[in-house]
């Protein structure tokens, strides 16, 4: 395929991602009068009809591991957030780059933890709501220090407590002004997250609120993907 065709396909996959327009439109837009042949082109390159590209655009998947994302793009499914890894081959990485619109960071030799500030201290999340966007769907590792929360959705602890975890990363949920106590405790400035800089501050609401809704878990994983890529 030559360079031109090439260039309006990946123009077209770009469009397909943003909208809902029809392929008689994206084709014209790239270049194309004829969108039988538009179809024909851009099955030769990508393997799949630009009917079937499009509906697996609308599965909204964040994976952390190369081997997933293999395994969803066997499946016709790409993922809206992953890590390009440097074990991938040139020609996957210049086929799909394009394709994911968040890249992420591999971040499987790092550990995460999520708490809710509280009054009465912080609450160690489980796979619950908030919890469950990071264990789940996005299948972040908590470190082998963390307390068993699988009977529990959430667990009291100290700020002395969270030292004995330590996790590499750190989401604090905190209601308004919530977080400032936490940013100047020397406790909380001992911790590797904190000195690394990773630690990532979100309000409780609507991060905490709402996480056991639909919308809510999509608020979240949204807002997620973009602050672990920076």
């Amino acid at each position: 395929m030559d360079y031109v065709t090439q260039l309006r396909i990946n123009k077209a996959k770009q469009l397909m991602g943003q909208g809902n327009e029809r392929i008689r439109e994206i084709a014209r837009q790239v270049g194309f009068s004829d969108e039988y042949y538009f179809s024909r082109k851009f099955k030769q390159q990508q393997g799949v009809a630009p009917t079937v590209h499009m509906k697996s655009r609308r599965h909204r998947v964040a994976t952390y591991h190369t081997a997933i994302t293999g395994q969803l793009l066997a499946l016709q499914t790409i993922s809206s957030a992953a890590p390009l890894d440097p074990k991938w081959s040139a020609y996957y990485r210049q086929k799909y780059a394009g394709d994911i619109p968040v890249h992420l960071r591999d971040p499987f030799d790092e550990t995460f933890s999520i708490f809710l500030a509280h009054k009465k201290g912080p609450y160690l999340l489980g796979s619950e709501g908030a919890g469950s966007v990071l264990y789940d769907d996005l299948g972040l590792p908590k470190p082998a220090t963390s307390p068993d929360t699988k009977e529990k959705t959430m667990v009291l602890l100290t700020l002395e407590g969270i030292t004995t975890i330590n996790p590499d990363r750190i989401v604090l949920l905190h209601p308004e002004g919530g977080e400032q106590s936490y940013k100047d405790s020397a406790v909380w400035q001992g911790l590797k997250a904190y000195k690394n800089d990773h630690i990532y501050y979100l309000p409780a609401n609507p991060y905490y609120n709402q996480a056991y809704m639909p919308l809510g878990k999509e608020l979240l994983l949204d807002t997620l993907e973009q602050t672990l890529n920076k």
